[in-house]
């Protein structure tokens, strides 16, 4: 549930965006921040949330009072995560591939309302089935899922291309979405794997 697991994966060779954590109660030092990720633009989040829950982009060359208040309420209660600010979510949009088990299923494309990056539906987004998705991408995926050495009924990965590169935002491990609604077959996908996992017959 913990965010830093990004961390665990990064060193394991998995490509994610430019990230800084902060421990609750610790002091904000926006130049360090700024040298450290080497970018202006960042998004701000608890390190355990959903459903961009106190998620927002600001500027680090431009911190606002406000922006500094409303981290120090979340630093007051909660660990917090400085990531870079990935345009390509508002352009090309954030994928979405489901696996079951470690087998590729289905994938969609999620995009935010204009003017925003949060791609949630609550929030104005949007998202739709993509058919075909390049090999290569699900290649990408399913390397993440490789780094993982124990068994999984299912699998969430989210991430952006750049230049042709998977970069991982999230992996979902915990009762995530699988956009069973934009693609029907997945759930019948789902359930012989779960009656697989159970060992019993499936009828």
């Amino acid at each position: 549930m913990d965010k830093r697991y990004l961390l665990d994966l990064e060193k394991h060779g998995v490509s994610i965006p430019r990230t800084c954590f902060l421990n609750s109660k610790e002091s904000f030092n926006v130049a360090s921040v700024q040298s450290l990720l080497a970018t202006d633009e960042v998004v701000m989040k608890p390190t355990v949330s959903a459903s961009a829950w106190n998620t927002w982009r600001c500027s680090l060359k431009e911190f606002s009072n406000n922006d500094r208040q409303k981290l120090n309420h979340l630093l007051a209660n909660t660990n917090v995560m400085v990531q870079e600010y990935m345009p390509e979510i508002e352009v090309d949009g954030e994928w979405s591939l489901m696996f079951f088990g470690k087998e590729f299923s289905h994938a969609v494309r999620k995009y935010p309302v204009a003017g925003d990056f949060r791609v949630q539906e609550e929030l104005g987004g949007r998202y739709g089935l993509e058919p075909d998705p390049q090999a290569d991408l699900i290649r990408q995926a399913s390397d993440v899922l490789k780094i993982i050495n124990e068994p999984l009924l299912y699998a969430r990965i989210d991430g952006i291309v750049r230049a042709g590169k998977f970069i991982l935002m999230e992996l979902e491990l915990l009762e995530p979405s699988l956009f069973f609604d934009a693609n029907l077959a997945a759930a019948k996908r789902f359930c012989e794997r779960v009656v697989e996992v159970m060992g019993v017959r499936w009828r």
